[in-house]
């Protein structure tokens, strides 16, 4: 044995495994566990029971099979779809032919043309074995009536200048008609409902008479059906009206002003502030504090951010 060269190390290795493990078997069998397990397993010994020889049984088959050389040698690949795909053009190129599973009583059936069914019957009973012929001397009348006609239909498709003009004038109102919907369905904005929309009666009137329906009374019911304006009372009228409640007489006819107040509770307190404005009694509070609220976001601009969570 030499630590140098490394020669005889296995052996001794494989020499010290082996009497360790004999030496673990042994004190394992000598334990009182051992003669438990013992006492629970048998061990049977075989002996013949007569004096034939019974030599082993090989099939025919695969001592023929050995003979010719089959017995042991690569068995052909099979061929699978995938195969047959990437010498057929590869993926999207090929396609599976699903008739070769077919399972019919007759493998060449596989193949057949299908019949194509129409209400039952199959078309191809009903195909008239003459159809080519008859079908190229159709074409050859109808391409010997197209040379006769030629002209004639020619002539027959002329328009006049009044037709031009009017067929001029439809094709641009087609064509406006298509740019105007264009613009209005790209509009990125919301639509305004009908009652909202504002439009005058001449408005109406001209629209009408541009499609071609009668507008004769339309101004003159228009003008039945506007409201009536009520009078607006001026600034001058509430201001006199005020100095008027602001001002009484009293037991002895001495004028005595009082506090004035408006005329209505209610409408005094219909205006309501803004929740910025909340808390502030004058406009310079509200400017000084639109005024602090911006250059507390400059800060925040400078660092490219949308609010105080960003």
């Amino acid at each position: 044995m030499s630590n140098l060269s490394e020669e005889g190390l296995t052996h001794v290795k494989t020499l010290a495994c082996d009497k360790l493990l004999q030496a673990r078997v042994d004190a394992k069998l000598s334990g009182k566990r051992m003669e438990d397990i013992m006492n629970r397993l048998t061990v049977a010994m075989p002996t013949p029971r007569d004096g034939r020889t019974r030599e082993p049984s090989i099939p025919a088959s695969f001592l023929a099979a050995k003979a010719e050389g089959l017995v042991g040698a690569a068995k052909p690949k099979r061929r699978t779809e995938i195969d047959l795909e990437r010498e057929n053009g590869g993926c999207g190129v090929y396609s599976q032919d699903m008739r070769k599973l077919y399972l019919l009583d007759d493998p060449t059936w596989k193949w057949d043309a299908m019949p194509e069914i129409w209400e039952g019957k199959n078309v191809v009973d009903f195909v008239d074995p003459d159809i080519e012929a008859k079908l190229a001397a159709l074409e050859e009348e109808e391409e010997a009536w197209e040379r006769e006609h030629d002209g004639d239909m020619e002539e027959s498709w002329e328009l006049d200048e009044e037709e031009s003009t009017l067929l001029e004038a439809i094709r641009s109102k087609k064509k406006q008609m298509r740019e105007a919907h264009h613009l209005k369905k790209s509009k990125n904005s919301a639509i305004m409902p009908r009652r909202g929309r504002q439009h005058t009666t001449e408005e109406i009137a001209t629209h009408l008479e541009s499609v071609g329906v009668p507008s004769e009374g339309i101004r003159e019911r228009g003008r039945s059906r506007t409201p009536a304006r009520k009078a607006k009372r001026s600034r001058d009228d509430e201001e006199s009206a005020m100095e008027i409640d602001a001002t009484s007489t009293s037991t002895d006819g001495r004028a005595m002003k009082r506090p004035a107040r408006a005329r209505s509770v209610s409408r005094a307190r219909s205006v309501s502030k803004t929740p910025q404005q909340q808390g502030l009694k004058d406009e310079k509070q509200v400017k000084k504090a639109n005024k602090m609220m911006k250059a507390g976001q400059k800060k925040m601009n400078r660092m490219a951010r949308a609010g105080e969570a960003d």
